[in-house]
């Protein structure tokens, strides 16, 4: 008995050695600031490479790309201050998107304030939504100058949507273009097709066929011309735009 009691006493005395060793080991796990404090330089570097770097570049580029698409959304825009519609004239993009560059530095624009578009999007033969976008344009008045077969500018003429250009460009353009005027009137009718009145004829438009730019595509009752709406706003930036066409790619 004498012996077994001596067993179990030390078997007792190992186990709360045991447990103070557990309790012990347990005391010496150190929290990441602890350990952080004890640390130098080149090992606090490594610390935060091998556990944080990684989070915080991955962080800062979320924030960066949702800071962006906020600002992209909701930030000020540049203020455009012309919109030319160039109709059915689409294999011409690559033509106008650099006429459009030079035109901005033509003008001295700031690119963050102001904005320019010479859009060539438009098929007002085949594609109903050019018809809607040019129509909601003309009534918001923001299409400053369009660019469109005879036979659809002058559909637009006689609906009174274009504005005549003696009342419009200076005298010495609009005498200087004389051999170029497109002449039309306005036609006043009903839905059903009859006709009220026909005004007189005035100019209404450019033809731009002997530019490079379009007689080498165009066919000759294809004319392309050039006018401005009568519900522009910026006409004068429009006259710029003309000025610039006949003086930079003219033959």
């Amino acid at each position: 008995l004498i012996i077994i009691r001596r067993i179990i006493d030390m078997d007792l005395k190992k186990a709360k050695l045991d447990d103070d060793s557990f309790i012990y080991a347990k005391r010496e796990n150190k929290s990441n600031k602890e350990k952080w404090n004890e640390m130098n330089g080149k090992e606090k570097w490594r610390f935060f490479r091998d556990y944080y770097l990684f989070k915080v570049i991955l962080g800062i580029i979320i924030v960066a790309l949702l800071g962006k698409l906020l600002w992209d959304t909701f930030g000020p825009k540049p203020t455009e201050i012309l919109n030319v519609a160039i109709d059915s004239y689409s294999y011409l993009l690559e033509d106008f998107e650099d006429m459009q560059d030079k035109l901005i530095e033509h003008m001295e624009l700031d690119t963050e304030e102001y904005s320019l578009r010479l859009d060539t999007n438009y098929d007002l033969n085949t594609d109903q939504n050019s018809v809607q976008r040019i129509s909601l344009y003309l009534m918001t008045g923001e299409l400053d100058g369009l660019i469109a077969t005879e036979k659809q500018f002058t559909g637009y003429v006689e609906k009174n949507a274009m504005a005549p250009l003696k009342d419009v460009l200076p005298a010495d353009l609009f005498e200087s273009l004389k051999e170029k005027h497109f002449i039309g009137h306005v036609i006043d009718k009903e839905l059903d097709g009859t006709i009220n009145s026909i005004e007189e004829d005035e100019v209404y438009g450019i033809y731009l066929d002997s530019l490079p730019l379009f007689s080498k595509f165009i066919e000759r009752e294809d004319k392309p011309i050039f006018g401005i709406p009568a519900s522009a706003v910026d006409k004068e930036n429009a006259i710029i735009f003309l000025r610039f066409l006949l003086d930079n790619y003219a033959e």
